[in-house]
C-alpha cells in the first residue's frame, strides 16, 4: 500500500508539473498572443493617430492662413481704395509744384486745398506718412521723421518714383526704403511730376495677423517678391531674408501647402504680389504624438501580463485619447466654410474675448445682418444656389468691412459684425455704422441684383450701439431686436435699436 500510495502520489505530482507545464505554454502562448496582438494595435494607432495628426494640423493652419491672406489683402486693398480718393477733384492730383507759371499765392491756395483734402483722408486710417511728393523733392501733406531724415540731401522724388514699375496701374507697394524696415510704403502717381505716398508701420499687421492660440509655434510672415521678410510674429526678424530652408520648399503656385521633416509651411499669395507665409516645426506638431506614443508603450508592456479582458479594456483606454486628439484637431478649425468668415462659436468666442480686454466705457457697435426672402432662393433654384449666395455674401462682407472689427456667420443666412470705439464715442460709432451700412446695402443690391428680381432678395440688418458693461448676449439681443424691426417695416433696410423697440417686439 505504501508502493502503490507513493506511485499516486508521484503520479499525481508528474500530472501537476505536466499540467503546470502545459500553462505555462499556454501563459506564453498568451503573452506572445498579447504582445503580438498590442503591438499590432499599438502600431496601428500610432500610425493613424499620427497621419489624422498631421492631416488635421495641415488643414487647420491652411484654413487660418487663407483667412490671413484674406485679412492682408483687404486690409492692401483698403489702403489703396483710401489713396485713391485723391482723384475726386482735379485740383488735388493735376496740380504741379514745379509749374513755374503758377504765382506763389495761387500755389498757397490749392496746397492749402490739398493739405485740407489729406487731412480728411487720413483720418480714415492710421498712416505714418501721407503725403503727395513733386519733382522738385517739395511736399504737401505729412511725412514722418523717419521718413523725412532718410533724404537729408534731396532724392526723395526720385527714390519713390522709381518703385513704380508697372505703368499701366501706376502704383507700388515697397518696404526697406532707406533702410526702414518699420514702414510699409503705397505710392501712387498722380501727375508726371508728383506721387502720393502712403505708409504705415508694419507693427499695425498685428491687428490683421490674428490666429488661433491653439497653434502653437506657428510663425506668420508677409514677405516680398524678393524673399524680404516685411513682416513677422517673430519681430527680430523683420527685415531679414527668409532662410533658405523654407524658401526652398515654396513653389510658385499662389496657394499651396507643403511639408518636410521640419516643417510645414503654408502660402498664399496677396493681390500685390507678397505672400503670406506661415510656418510651423514639425516637431511642435508631434509634441502631443511624443507623449501618448509614451502612453502606449507603457500600456502595450502592462497588456503583455494581464488577461485578454483588461488587454481590451486598455485597448480602448489608448484609443480613447487618440479619438480626443483628432475630435480636439477638428474643433479647433474656427472658420465657417462656406461664407469664408468666422463660425458662430468662433465668432462668439472672439467677442467675448474683446470685451474682457477693452474698457467698459469704450464704445460697442454691434450689426445683425440677415438676407431677406433667402428661403425663396433654396425653394425655386435649389440649396445650391443658396450656398452660393452665402459664400457672396461672406466675400462681399469681407470686402466691405474693416479689419478692425470681427464678423462671421451666425445662421443659416445670418451674419453679424462687431467692433469697439474710444470711451464714449458714440457720435462718431454713429456716423460710421450710419456710413458703413449705406455703403453696404448699395453693395448688396448691386451683388444680388438678379436674385432680387427673381425672389426679391434684399438685406435688413439691426444696429445696437452702446457704451457700458453689455455683454455679448445684451449687444446680441439688441442688435436681434433692431434687426426685428427693420425686417417688421418692410426688409431692405437697417435700424439702429431703441429700447422702446424692446416694448414693441414683446407687443407683435
Amino acid at each position: 500500500m505504501t508502493i502503490l500510495g507513493n506511485k499516486n502520489k508521484m503520479y499525481r505530482t508528474d500530472k501537476n508539473e505536466n499540467f503546470q507545464r502545459i500553462q505555462i505554454r499556454v501563459l506564453y502562448s498568451f503573452c506572445i498572443l498579447i504582445i503580438t496582438i498590442s503591438t499590432l494595435l499599438a502600431s496601428s494607432i500610432l500610425v493613424k493617430s499620427n497621419d489624422a495628426m498631421q492631416k488635421r494640423v495641415a488643414s487647420l493652419v491652411a484654413v487660418n492662413s487663407h483667412q490671413l491672406h484674406l485679412n492682408i489683402n483687404s486690409y492692401l486693398k483698403k489702403i489703396e481704395s483710401t489713396t485713391s480718393l485723391m482723384f475726386a477733384d482735379a485740383t488735388y492730383y493735376e496740380y504741379d509744384a514745379t509749374d513755374d507759371s503758377l504765382s506763389e499765392y495761387n500755389k498757397i491756395v490749392i496746397e492749402e486745398k490739398i493739405v485740407d483734402r489729406i487731412v480728411d483722408i487720413g483720418l480714415m486710417e492710421n498712416f505714418s506718412d501721407f503725403s503727395i511728393i513733386y519733382a522738385n523733392d517739395h511736399t504737401v501733406g505729412w511725412l514722418s521723421k523717419t521718413t523725412s531724415s532718410a533724404f537729408p540731401n534731396g532724392g526723395i522724388y526720385e527714390t519713390f518714383s522709381d518703385c513704380i514699375k508697372n505703368s499701366k496701374v501706376e502704383s507700388a507697394w515697397t518696404f526697406g526704403i532707406a533702410g526702414n524696415n518699420n514702414h510699409l510704403y503705397f505710392i501712387k502717381r498722380l501727375n508726371p511730376n508728383a506721387v502720393l505716398v502712403a505708409s504705415v508701420y508694419n507693427k499695425e499687421l498685428d491687428s490683421v495677423f490674428q490666429y488661433p492660440e491653439e497653434i502653437q509655434e506657428l510663425t506668420v510672415r508677409l514677405i516680398s517678391e524678393n524673399e524680404t521678410i516685411l513682416y513677422s510674429s517673430e519681430k527680430d526678424e523683420i527685415g531679414e531674408i527668409l532662410s533658405d530652408e523654407i524658401v526652398d520648399m515654396l513653389i510658385d503656385e499662389s496657394d499651396f501647402t507643403v511639408k518636410n521633416d521640419k516643417y510645414l509651411v503654408t502660402s498664399n499669395k496677396c493681390t500685390n504680389g507678397w505672400r503670406v507665409v506661415c510656418t510651423v516645426s514639425m516637431k511642435s506638431i508631434m509634441s502631443e504624438y511624443d507623449s501618448l506614443k509614451k502612453s502606449v508603450i507603457i500600456i502595450t508592456a502592462i497588456c503583455i501580463f494581464v488577461f485578454l479582458a483588461v488587454g481590451l479594456f486598455i485597448l480602448r483606454t489608448v484609443t480613447k485619447p487618440v479619438g480626443g486628439i483628432v475630435s480636439n484637431l477638428e474643433n479647433k478649425a474656427s472658420v465657417d466654410e462656406l461664407s469664408g468668415l468666422y463660425n458662430k462659436r468662433a465668432f462668439e468666442e472672439t467677442v467675448n474675448k474683446k470685451l474682457q480686454y477693452i474698457n467698459a466705457e469704450n464704445t460697442k457697435l454691434f450689426i445683425m445682418f440677415d438676407i431677406d426672402n433667402f428661403k425663396k432662393v433654396n425653394d425655386e433654384y435649389g440649396h445650391g444656389r443658396g450656398d452660393e449666395v452665402i459664400a457672396r455674401m461672406g466675400r462681399l462682407l469681407m470686402d466691405k468691412l474693416d479689419n478692425v472689427g470681427v464678423y462671421g456667420r451666425i445662421g443659416g443666412d445670418e451674419f453679424a459684425y462687431y467692433r469697439s470705439f474710444r470711451k464714449n464715442d458714440t457720435k462718431h460709432a454713429n456716423w460710421f455704422a450710419k456710413d458703413l451700412m449705406d455703403k453696404l446695402l448699395d453693395a448688396f443690391a448691386k451683388e444680388f441684383e438678379s436674385e432680387h428680381e427673381a425672389c426679391k432678395v434684399s438685406l435688413s440688418a439691426g444696429v445696437c450701439i452702446a457704451d457700458g458693461n453689455l455683454k455679448f448676449e445684451e449687444l446680441y439681443k439688441n442688435a436681434d431686436t433692431a434687426l426685428y424691426s427693420s425686417k417688421n417695416n418692410g426688409k431692405n433696410q437697417y435700424t439702429i435699436y431703441e429700447e422702446a423697440m424692446d416694448h414693441d417686439k414683446k407687443n407683435a
